[in-house]
């Protein structure tokens, strides 16, 4: 299935993703909205496609929807989210974490 959870801004897509009920919560959309996109995208144009992008040496950042999703999931049970929120905190910020 193909996600059309595009914008042409972060707000614009973050909007897309509460329509299509992906982003469910004011917290979780909050927290989509402080982060813009576009600042972790070579291309900016493509930023706000809700489609995984590349950034670099072979890796990719996912999908909006992927990540609307796995924060709903942890919003509504942080505790089954702790593994993979220390994983993505290490890999984004590895000189705050021990």
């Amino acid at each position: 299935m193909a996600w059309t959870c595009h914008g042409s801004s972060n707000a614009a897509m973050v909007d897309a993703l509460a329509e299509a009920g992906i982003v469910r919560t004011q917290p979780v959309m909050d927290a989509m909205l402080a982060v813009d996109r576009a600042l972790f995208v070579p291309s900016k144009h493509a930023a706000y496609m809700d489609a995984p992008q590349p950034i670099g040496n072979g890796a990719t950042i996912s999908a909006p929807h992927m990540h609307g999703c796995a924060a709903q999931r942890c919003w509504r049970s942080p505790m089954s989210c702790k593994g993979a929120l220390t994983v993505m905190a290490r890999a984004a910020c590895p000189q705050l974490l021990p």
